[in-house]
């Protein structure tokens, strides 16, 4: 009897101060909105939050660890974009700052994103200012659909921050000296005047950081900088030194491959001793609620860095990321029940669970679910197999930047590979050619092959071939 009375007890009080709250708000509302409101329950609709929920809302949604990346990538790190920028403008967090321009980038409003980057390159604070340095930076080099590609404004943004001793941009660059990247010959020179914009110029040095550019070799239009073990190594160490998770992770990835020795990134331990360090750092961090490093932590169980590999941990992980409306992770819980990837390890195989999280990468914004599915609808292999949506979703990976998008498109119209063989019907040689041009701009191995075997213009089949000799030499790409 005493406990049924508390809990009328309690019932009672839980309804008085219901109604007590929907007193005291404003009469102007509907029923669900002054409901909503008074009980604040998740599954309100937004414009029912109030403006303490949609502030804690914004700021957990767009710290600015989410947006270092820049560029497309931010869409990765930022769970539901448009509701998060719906969000900071009820909470009248929609003032000029880097975190709101990438949420904004990330939603699709590019460009209110670009002109709100534009101010705080010229206006802002000198931390701000290198961020947004380094987000343009990055949709010029590796986001395809609203920077076109501009790979030599990419680099110039990049060279700056970097110079400056932004550890994203060194991580950033360090990937395009281990891979290497050429320029087409129709691409324009930025120019000295807007690298003097950007706040720097080439090959300078600026020793409060410890960290030269000086002596990296940087392309022209027309030509290619080649694979560079040593200045990789030498970018990717200033980000180590920042304590950049993103490139501890990196470094431990290289160490475990042979790519560079652990001295050559200013690392005193052992390989198994610095996996250990890392996977420590990340597990604090994701204990910390980033989400970035929580996905590297699902990264470090699938690959075993630092830990002993775990598939099945490192499924949950990326399952309760997807949850949260990470397309990114989306892609790699499918992938890990996708036996027909290379890119991932398999839990099981289960072509309705693939693809139902491929849909729903693909509902996100996620390239490599966009590709992944357009592979599908090919092959027919876990989804119906149509032709117009599997090249509509290999284009819009591709115009994403998802460089094995193009080349997939390649190899689809040059008849060639699983995708060629099996639509052959769809043979154009000269869309082929096209499809390998921009995916060996985009970095893709097969497609620098590809092009540096076929006549070209503008002495583009010099250009890639001598990058493809190079990459041969460098060990670390696979033939094609």
């Amino acid at each position: 009897m005493p406990r049924l009375i508390w809990v009328l007890g309690t019932a009672l009080v839980t309804t008085i101060s219901t109604i007590a709250a929907l007193v005291t708000l404003k009469a102007d509302g509907d029923i669900q909105t002054l409901t909503c409101r008074a009980i604040n329950l998740d599954s309100c609709p937004i414009e029912t939050w109030s403006k303490k929920r949609a502030e804690t809302f914004c700021k957990k949604s767009v710290p600015r660890e989410f947006m270092t990346t820049g560029g497309a990538a931010s869409v990765r790190w930022i769970p539901d974009p448009q509701k998060a920028v719906r969000a900071c403008r009820i909470a009248g967090l929609d003032t000029v700052s880097m975190p709101f321009a990438s949420a904004l980038y990330a939603a699709g409003e590019y460009e209110t994103s670009r002109r709100m980057v534009w101010e705080i390159i010229e206006n802002g604070p000198q931390r701000d200012r290198l961020d947004a340095v380094a987000f343009r930076g990055m949709r010029y080099l590796f986001d395809n659909s609203h920077a076109r590609n501009r790979r030599l404004y990419g680099l110039s943004y990049l060279t700056a921050a970097a110079s400056h001793g932004h550890a994203a941009s060194n991580y950033a660059l360090s990937w395009v000296y281990e891979s290497g990247l050429c320029i087409r010959k129709d691409q324009r020179w930025p120019g000295q005047d807007f690298l003097a914009n950007a706040g720097t110029s080439f090959n300078e040095t600026n020793d409060a950081h410890g960290h030269s550019l000086a002596g990296l070799k940087w392309a022209s239009p027309g030509e290619c900088i080649h694979p560079n073990p040593k200045a990789a190594a030498a970018l990717l160490r200033v980000a180590v030194k920042a304590d950049y998770l993103p490139a501890h992770y990196l470094a431990a990835r290289w160490i475990r491959d042979g790519y560079v020795k652990p001295a050559a990134l200013g690392i005193s331990s052992t390989a198994a001793t610095y996996e250990k360090k890392v996977f420590r750092k990340v597990k604090n961090a994701s204990e910390t609620g980033n989400l970035r490093a929580r996905f590297l932590l699902a990264l470090a169980h699938e690959d075993g860095v630092g830990t002993t590999k775990d598939l099945r941990l490192a499924g949950s992980i990326y399952k309760d990321l997807s949850d949260l409306g990470l397309g990114y992770a989306t892609d790699r819980y499918a992938c890990l029940h996708d036996s027909t990837r290379t890119d991932c390890g398999t839990l099981d195989n289960s072509p309705e669970i693939a693809t139902k999280y491929y849909i729903k990468g693909v509902g996100l914004g996620d390239r490599n679910s966009m590709n992944a599915l357009g592979w599908s609808h090919c092959l027919g292999d876990g989804a119906q197999r149509e032709i117009e949506k599997c090249v509509s979703l290999l284009e819009d990976a591709a115009t994403l930047g998802h460089m094995n998008a193009a080349n997939n498109l390649a190899l689809l119209y040059d008849g060639r590979g699983r995708l060629g063989e099996a639509n052959q019907e769809l043979r154009n040689p000269d869309l082929a050619l096209e499809w390998y041009r921009r995916a060996a701009a985009l970095g893709n191995r097969c497609a620098v092959v590809s092009v540096a075997h076929r006549s070209s213009d503008n002495g583009e089949v010099d250009q890639y071939e001598a990058l493809s000799i190079a990459q041969d030499k460098d060990g670390r790409f696979g033939g094609c």
